[in-house]
């Protein structure tokens, strides 16, 4: 990874057409935490205490198809993880002052990688199941898991679940942000098995029931920021 600066600039027309823009009008503030492993879990590494840290995404409510993160590197640096769904990837380091001030950030090829999905065909392994509704914090929560649909490989091998949790009072049109591609692609087979609105939280439980991570939304925020990239970067 390295740190690159951006430039805020006026866009020429020509500039505009070679580049594909990405737009951003939503912020969510989040807290993720990794839980300490209690057991050890064949091809994962396992963690010996639990760590949190506050991310920020990056969303726009008409489609998941992008999405982008951003983490605290240090007290001037933000690392920023941009994902285009099946397609394109982009890992960079960009001061806080910069990203706080531009409405657009333009990413050049070098830090543009594939981003293929090569694990589609899961989706005949998995499904998404509606739970009971539950509450947090008096907030009425609609509940979803992404699981296994064969006993015997969940058994096998030890796969865990995914939970959803959305407030649908909240960014009603929203569509779900999944960063799992898995659960990306079993949401495009079937995007009526989670409701729009504002994705609370999401956790994972282990094969063993045990908590493995949490995301949960503190608040969120309207924006307008863009990002930009050449449409010639995985020519």
């Amino acid at each position: 990874m390295r740190i690159i600066s951006f430039l805020i600039f006026l866009l020429t027309t020509s500039t505009v057409f070679s580049q594909k823009v990405y737009h951003f009008d939503h912020m969510l503030e989040t807290s993720y935490t990794l839980y300490k492993d209690s057991v050890k879990i064949k091809n994962r590494p396992f963690r010996t205490e639990t760590t949190s840290f506050k991310r920020f995404i990056l969303t726009n409510a008409n489609t998941n198809s992008y999405f982008a993160i951003l983490t605290e590197k240090d007290s001037l640096h933000y690392t920023l993880q941009f994902r285009e769904q099946d397609k394109i990837k982009a890992d960079v380091v960009l001061l806080k002052a910069e990203f706080n001030a531009a409405n657009r950030i333009t990413i050049t090829c070098k830090y543009v990688l594939n981003n293929k999905n090569h694990f589609r065909y899961q989706v005949k392994n998995y499904e998404f199941v509606k739970l009971k509704d539950t509450l947090i914090d008096a907030v009425h929560l609609k509940q979803v898991t992404l699981k296994g649909l064969k006993p015997q490989k969940i058994e096998k091998k030890k796969l865990g679940q995914q939970f959803y949790l959305i407030d649908t009072t909240q960014l009603r049109n929203h569509v779900p942000i999944l960063t799992n591609a898995t659960a990306y692609e079993e949401w495009k087979s079937a995007p009526k098995a989670l409701p729009n609105g504002l994705l609370k939280e999401t956790y994972f439980k282990d094969f063993y029931g045990t908590l493995d991570s949490k995301e949960t939304v503190l608040k969120y925020q309207k924006i307008e920021k863009s990002i930009l990239i050449s449409k010639n970067c995985t020519d």
